[in-house]
């Protein structure tokens, strides 16, 4: 069985938040849940190591990675986190160069070949959502037993991109790495050049010939064919994860997500990297992750982090129905778009524990809301702030400085 380790890698808050750490936000790896989940229920072994929480630095996050043995390291990385995440692969290549490193995240979705140009420590690139992706990546490499010759200084090879160009959502780093000082043909592909085996040209950039992207995966359209996340793979859950200061209402705090997709077209959002089509769990699986959370971590509160909870009304209904009836006693609160306000549902989620809702206003300037297709008004935020307050349910606004066409 394969040791995968997946990774959230370090970040000290204060590089985060600044002055402000101390009412910064510090929220569970929900992505790489549900990726350990997903390889956990295809016979993986796997273990999460959350280098932020831990409060590790990059010595001490390859300490902590390499004690489990593993064949495999993910690591995980938005834009913000892209530099430490490299200096961190950059690292455990020196430790051991033959463990293959895949990256995934939201910026090598967003900027594919750039990434991988500029960071030739990263062998592959997960892009878009990962669980079935990752899943079929580390079956195939299993399968033709080539994890060992993918090590930064020998990268994947002619025959394993042969593999593995069938396997959709990926970003490959080729190598010719042949007898002679011959380019070769891969496919369709472009010339890829000859790969010097033994330099090290870590933070050199390379020619995009030797990037290969197989074709895009669709997205999941049933959310409920997921495992649960596997929450129970970080140790400090719910101890150490706390959504921001002004969002808990009480402690210990779960984190979950019931659906994926917005159909805004903010030009500002992720979302229009990860695609607007919406798709949720259903009332039973999202009802199934609140009493895994309630019974094994003693949560008393929910923080619902979907991009826009209201998008699926019937379902956030039912949902509302069941928490009242089966008297849960949860308190919890939630992200969502003013323009989708409805003040029947707004009371039904006062009756089931809501006491936040936590609205995108960006700015109090129409026209920078027309401009960055914020797709609201100025008159819909008043009414969706007052519908709230009428409901009894707090709101908490979240606004962009420094957009354009400001002074």
């Amino acid at each position: 069985m394969s040791k995968v380790v997946l990774v959230h890698p370090p970040a000290d808050l204060s590089s985060l938040y600044s002055n402000l750490s101390s009412g910064g936000s510090e929220l569970p790896p929900l992505g790489l849940c549900y990726l350990a989940s997903q390889l956990r229920k295809n016979n993986f072994e796997v273990s999460i190591v959350d280098c932020q929480t831990l409060r590790l630095n990059i010595d001490s996050s390859v300490k902590e990675i390499l004690k489990e043995s593993p064949q495999f390291i993910g690591l995980s990385s938005y834009t913000p986190s892209i530099y430490t995440t490299a200096k961190l692969a950059l690292r455990l290549k020196e430790s051991a160069p033959q463990i293959p490193i895949i990256i995934g995240g939201g910026h090598i979705t967003s900027q594919p070949l750039e990434t991988m140009e500029r960071f030739p420590q990263f062998d592959l690139g997960v892009i878009g959502e990962g669980e079935e992706t990752i899943v079929e990546l580390l079956q195939t490499l299993s399968r033709n037993s080539m994890n060992s010759s993918i090590g930064h200084k020998c990268p994947p090879t002619i025959e394993l991109y042969e593999a593995l160009k069938d396997v959709k959502g990926l970003i490959i780093r080729l190598s010719a790495v042949h007898r002679g000082q011959r380019s070769v043909k891969v496919s369709k592909c472009q010339s890829v050049k000859k790969w010097e085996v033994g330099s090290e040209k870590w933070g050199v950039k390379e020619s995009r010939e030797l990037l290969k992207l197989t074709p895009k995966r669709a997205y999941i359209k049933n959310l409920d064919s997921l495992p649960l996340p596997a929450w129970d793979l970080l140790p400090f859950l719910p101890k150490h994860y706390f959504p921001p200061a002004d969002s808990i209402k009480r402690f210990p705090v779960g984190s979950l997500i019931t659906s994926r997709g917005c159909p805004g077209k903010c030009i500002f959002c992720n979302l229009t990297i990860f695609g607007h089509i919406c798709r949720s769990h259903s009332v039973d699986y999202i009802m199934e992750m609140i009493y895994d959370l309630k019974r094994r971590f003693k949560v008393k509160e929910l923080s619902f982090v979907d991009d826009t909870f209201f998008l699926h009304k019937g379902i956030l209904g039912k949902m509302c129905e069941r928490l009242i009836t089966e008297k849960l006693n949860l308190s919890w609160s939630c992200y969502a778009r003013v323009d989708l306000v409805e003040e029947e549902l707004l009371s039904l989620m006062k009756k089931a524990g809501c006491w936040q809702i936590a609205y995108g206003l960006e700015t109090g300037s129409q026209k920078i809301l027309d401009f960055t297709k914020k797709g609201i008004t100025l008159s819909q935020i008043e009414q969706g702030v007052r519908l709230t307050h009428k409901a009894g349910i707090k709101v908490r606004g979240l606004f962009m400085l420094g957009n354009f066409l400001e002074t």
